[in-house]
């Protein structure tokens, strides 16, 4: 049998044949070392992952928490030695109420009047810590069996009073919109303050912390008047103004209406010896007043209104109060068409001491005395109510509850009713 020769192979063939098996050999360790890199990126990665989301569902599930306040002087506010400038006043400071929640922390700005400020009896003398308090209410839960717990945080804010410069002034008697006032430097110089105006002060409205501030202009002293109080007046063109306890001051808008603040409510009355016309007046929480001869084109609805005392008035309109009252000697008249004249909310009061003539056109009521509502009625009453289906009543629907089905008639001590005289 004839054996196979082996064929013979350089040694070149040899070396490169060993070289390609190294050249596998790499390049297999080459691969498995990606892979597991590669697997134990993965694996950090996923691990990395799952405590993010860990940690992301503890902080989704923490509570809304009040951490407490914060207080901040705004920018251009001071206090000075010897009374010079002014007292604080809620609305110089940046209040804010700190929180956290699921994680995040927040801040809101609490208005003037959520918080509480307590400024140390001697602080025009000697300065001090000047305290502020808020109390948050956390909102009520479905699953909440009782009532949250009201919090309440506290913070001091200290001041050192600065040294008033000989060009400053202090108030001396403080200036009115009717009347002047005076003030004094650390001289002893003193200056007349000129009435509140537009003209002699400086005037900016700061809407957002509720106050008006009035500059002088030669003396540089500032007044801060109180935004309390807001309201409507229409002319008889029936274009609207609106109106608060300070702006009301400067009011010349429609022709012949005087308007001033007092007493916590809006005096309105004609500047001159003629008949004032204008139309409807607003104001869900004003008070408002009329005096001298006004005739009306529109309607009131506010929460008060009075009629003073000698004024002669013309509603061609209703009017929707909370409270009413004609003074003794006024003298009103109220011309309306269908529905109620003159309507008194619920629990609410009608005083009538003077002339009143309610004049209708054939139906509605004259006084709607809604649940709980009074009439009361003086010796010196003279009510007239002409051509109408109801005079004074009170009515109500089905299902309503009981204490709004009754109005009341307050007559004075020693009245006796003449039935055969009616």
């Amino acid at each position: 049998m004839e054996k196979k020769k082996m064929k013979k192979h350089s040694k070149y063939f040899w070396i490169k044949l060993a070289s390609g098996v190294t050249l596998s050999a790499i390049a297999l360790t080459t691969s498995l070392s990606v892979m597991l890199a590669s697997r134990s990126s993965y694996n950090a990665y996923y691990n990395d992952l799952m405590s993010q989301k860990s940690e992301q569902e503890r902080l989704n599930s923490l509570p809304l928490e009040f951490l407490g306040i914060t207080v901040a002087l705004n920018d251009g506010v001071a206090y000075y030695k010897d009374g010079f400038g002014y007292a604080p006043e809620k609305n110089d400071f940046n209040v804010k109420a700190n929180f956290t929640e699921k994680g995040k922390d927040f801040s809101k700005k609490l208005s003037s009047k959520s918080f509480e400020m307590t400024v140390p009896e001697d602080f025009a003398k000697n300065g001090g810590d000047i305290l502020f308090s808020y109390t948050f209410t956390p909102e009520k839960k479905e699953e909440d069996k009782t009532d949250p717990v009201p919090v309440t945080k506290t913070a001091t804010f200290n001041y050192v009073l600065q040294e008033p410069s000989e060009n400053m002034y202090k108030i001396e008697t403080m200036p009115t919109f009717t009347e002047a006032g005076s003030a004094v430097n650390v001289k002893g110089n003193k200056i007349t303050l000129e009435p509140l105006d537009k003209t002699n002060y400086k005037y900016e409205e700061k809407f957002t912390d509720g106050y008006a501030l009035f500059t002088h202009i030669k003396t540089g002293v500032t007044i801060k008047k109180a935004i309390t109080d807001s309201f409507s007046v229409y002319g008889k063109d029936n274009v609207k103004y609106e109106y608060n306890n300070v702006t009301c001051h400067f009011a010349n808008e429609i022709e012949n209406l005087g308007i001033s603040f007092l007493d916590d409510k809006f005096m309105l009355s004609p500047k001159t010896a003629d008949v004032l016309e204008i139309g409807s007046i607003e104001g869900d929480d004003a008070s408002v007043e009329l005096g001298g001869n006004i005739s009306l084109t529109g309607n009131i609805a506010t929460k008060k209104f009075f009629v003073e005392s000698g004024a002669k008035v013309v509603i061609n309109g209703t009017i929707n109060v909370d409270y009413m009252c004609a003074y003794k000697d006024s003298d009103l008249t109220c011309n309306w068409s269908g529905g109620d004249c003159i309507t008194i909310n619920g629990r609410g009061l009608i005083e009538l001491d003077g002339k009143v003539l309610m004049k209708g056109n054939g139906g509605g009521t004259g006084i709607n005395l809604v649940g709980m509502a009074s009439l009361q009625l003086t010796r010196n009453s003279e009510v007239k109510i002409e051509d109408c289906e109801w005079g004074v009543g009170t009515f109500w629907v089905e299902n309503e509850k009981e204490d709004t089905k009754e109005g009341y008639l307050l007559l004075p001590p020693g009245y006796k009713h003449d039935a055969e005289n009616d």
